[in-house]
């Protein structure tokens, strides 16, 4: 992989004193390091020069042949340089391969870094050649004696950090001759509130306003640090090295991806449901495992939920082993255990789960599964810090199908099957809707302050934020409470599965046509930013309509699958042999079933024969597998369909192909969960049911934990071996604090209850 620094900062800032250094501590410990100079009114040069510009043009012979001064021949020549990339450079940069590593020593003209395209091409050149870029920006350090002098090169500093759009790490030079070390610490991570103090302070009354817009301003960003380079000092630079590394290798470990495999994709995701299945088959009396997982969780029961439910997927997300691979061997052992068992235990187990109403099966199912998306998606987040991580899995870049995309719609899609669920339920015992403004504002409000306070905290932990993920600012924190904010203001969108499809396919169409006819594909996948917080944050509000398309259509499903269910039974029970009996209607009503079997009349001696009817026949639970099924086939071939006529999947769009692969996806991930409920019954792992009721709590502390692993140690140099410890380990803390709580939780709950019984009356 080919590395590179570009230099840049005002003029005077000390950038090429900055090279030489660099130069010269690389060559002391054997790096490899080559020096480019960009600047055609250089004259000399402490250091060897590699490449040269002069080579192409000077500004001496710009000055007599254009009769330009200094700072208009200096920007003709850059702009004849923008015109002579690839004939020049192209050319130049042919004799640098792999592991080659460039610093690119620029001019001091502020305005090529700011507003001017010159260097913005130079960026997006080298970025196609296939060079890893960091921008490092040269700072002096007097401008720390006074507030409005170091505003000003805040201002700089962030201007070409959002015009250049590359990793950025600033840089105060001439440290070695400030007289007072101890005043850089309050400028390195400034606050706004001293910065606006000493800003009104050091000017006059007049200027309030505008100090309060500028340090609003650089606070929104919160994105300018600055580390001190000391060059007496050797480790000073080493530090610095070290940190201009680790931006480069991180942001070239998150981006460029294109996904996996459709096939690779769903077999991941089936992988749960099929573990499930193990883990019942290991809990059930005929394989000795009723004494671990049955009643209250004991450590040894945890031990092998965590075992069977976790490491696997550790296992796979570290390419021990591939989906397809994990799958195959788990059903292999699940079908060997379940021909040793005895039959007649699991058809007393079917008997009795045949009783529970189907929507009870549906409800559960789906509950199961989020819990292990939830329990999946939080391995995943640190995971793929590492570097065992298949980039295949990750996010892609621009058109593509990763699992980690995968992740991020199929909360959505599944919160809105949870949802229609719950509606289709209330509507069916006809049940007012209640309106939960007080609570859906308060989730909303919840989720918005997580997001905000997730920019907040990647900021001040420096941790790797890829723009291209929803933007600058923005997150699926933010997401979420705009879509819970989006069902609060149309409550009539999710009345009904009607009303859910057709709003959903309005919303959708209209989105995919911006997208496709209107060009907004092309801006949602370009690199541009500059134009505020909207173009910075174009991504993640660009693919709200996508999303909340998804969300109503995630409801729809939900709505249908519950009358799929209820229509399922009644069709099934009505095709039963009714109860046979002798005796007056009046005494017919009044019969009673003898635990024999016999029924006899009340207050009567007249005996009749009733043949017993199973509350939920088989034929209740096939008629519902083939409906989904069919949903499932169904939406798999809308998906091919979209993807062939109209566009690619595009997760940073939330286009239609994103939203229908989504909802196929999920949907066949809950009918597999279903037949799971409905073939081979049993209990839930404690830890699937802890997960499933505490979902945000789960998910915050995996983010929280995720930041700590990040600060404490380098995920990047990280073995395989070291990455399966870690994240086993992270997992083991998170999923034991999640059952701990539960279980502070209810005994909370059960002495409540007991007050309560001892109270008289």
């Amino acid at each position: 992989m080919k590395f590179a620094q570009l230099v840049v900062g005002p003029a005077g800032s000390g950038k090429s004193t900055y090279c030489e250094n660099i130069k010269q501590h690389c060559d002391a410990i054997s790096r490899s390091v080559h020096v480019v100079n960009l600047d055609p009114a250089a004259e000399e040069f402490k250091y060897p020069v590699s490449i040269d510009v002069r080579d192409l043009v000077t500004l001496d012979d710009v000055m007599e042949e254009m009769q330009l001064g200094p700072n208009g021949g200096l920007l003709y020549c850059m702009e004849y340089l923008e015109e002579n990339l690839e004939e020049w450079l192209g050319g130049e940069l042919e004799a640098y391969g792999d592991d080659d590593y460039l610093l690119f020593d620029c001019p001091g003209q502020i305005e090529l870094y700011s507003h001017l395209s010159v260097f913005r091409t130079f960026v997006e050149y080298l970025k196609r050649d296939g060079w890893q870029i960091c921008v490092v920006y040269c700072l002096d350090c007097q401008f720390i004696s006074e507030m409005p002098k170091f505003v000003a090169g805040t201002l700089s500093a962030l201007s070409a950090m959002v015009q250049l759009e590359l990793p950025h790490i600033n840089v105060l030079t001439k440290v070695d001759m400030c007289k007072n070390k101890e005043a850089l610490d309050a400028f390195r991570f400034p606050d706004a509130m001293e910065m606006r103090h000493e800003l009104d302070r050091q000017t006059g009354p007049h200027f309030r306003k505008l100090n309060e817009a500028v340090v609003q301003l650089l606070d929104d960003f919160s994105m300018v640090t600055f580390t001190p380079l000391d060059i007496s000092e050797e480790e000073s630079i080493e530090d610095l090295l070290l940190q201009i590394d680790m931006a480069i290798q991180k942001e070239a470990f998150v981006s460029g991806h294109t996904g996996t495999t459709i096939s690779e994709v769903a077999a991941a995701s089936a992988a749960p449901v099929v573990l499930l299945a193990l883990w019942r088959l290991m809990a059930h009396p005929a394989s000795g495992g009723d004494d671990l997982c049955q009643g209250e969780a004991g450590v040894a029961g945890l031990g092998l939920e965590f075992a069977v439910l976790i490491l696997p997927h550790i296992a796979h997300l570290l390419g021990l082993a591939s989906p397809s691979a994990l799958l195959g061997g788990v059903a292999v052992l699940a079908a060997a255990l379940l021909v040793t068992q005895n039959s007649s235990e699991w058809r007393s187990r079917g008997r009795e789960a045949r009783r529970r109403p189907l929507t009870d099966v549906l409800r559960d199912s789906l509950s199961a599964y989020r819990a292990s998306l939830m329990l999946v998606t939080c391995i995943a987040i640190l995971g793929v810090d590492y570097q065992a991580f298949p980039r295949r899995f990750a996010k892609a870049e621009r058109f593509g199908t990763g699992l980690m995309d995968a992740g991020v719609g199929s909360f959505v899609a599944a919160s809105g099957l949870a949802h229609g669920l719950s509606a289709a339920a209330r509507a069916a015992e006809q049940q007012r809707p209640t309106q939960r403004w007080q609570t859906e504002g308060r989730r909303a409000l919840a989720l918005l302050a997580l997001g905000l306070g997730r920019v907040l905290g990647t900021r001040a932990a420096d941790y790797q934020s890829h723009a291209s993920e929803y933007g600058v600012h923005w997150n699926f924190f933010l997401t979420l409470g705009a879509l819970r904010l989006l069902g609060m203001a149309t409550p009539w969108a999710t009345s009904s599965a009607a009303a859910a499809a057709v709003t959903a396919s309005v919303v959708l169409a209209a989105h995919q046509f911006c997208l496709s006819a209107m060009g907004a594909i092309d801006l949602v996948h370009s690199d541009e930013r500059a134009g505020g917080l909207l173009l910075a944050n174009k991504e993640g509000l660009l693919s709200l309509p996508g999303y909340w398309a998804l969300q109503l259509l995630g409801t729809a499903a939900g709505h249908a699958a519950h009358r799929m269910g209820a229509a399922a039974a009644a069709r099934a029970a009505a095709a039963q042999p009714q109860p046979v009996g002798i005796g007056c209607g009046a005494e017919r009503g009044r019969l009673r079933s003898s635990s024999d079997g016999s029924s006899h009349g009340s207050g009567s001696s007249l005996s009749v024969r009733v043949k017993a009817v199973p509350q939920q026949p088989w034929g209740a639970a096939v008629i519902l597998l083939a409906q989904l099924a069919a949903a499932t086939l169904a939406l798999w071939l809308a998906y091919w369909a979209a993807v062939a006529t109209v566009q690619p999947v595009s997760r940073r769009a939330c286009n239609a192909a994103y939203v229908l692969w989504m909802l196929a996806l999920n949907v066949q991930c809950c009918a597999l969960f279903v037949a799971a409920e409905l073939l081979l019954p049993g209990p839930m792992p404690h830890l699937v049911t802890t997960v499933s009721s505490r979902m945000l709590p789960v998910f915050l502390a995996a983010n929280l934990l995720t930041g700590a692993v990040n600060l404490t140690t380098n995920t990047l140099a990280a073995s395989q071996r070291t990455a399966l410890l870690l994240l086993t380990a992270y997992m083991a803390v998170l999923c034991g604090g999640a059952l701990l709580a539960n279980g502070r939780s209810r005994g909370r709950l059960s002495a409540a209850e007991a007050v309560a019984l001892l109270r008289p009356g």
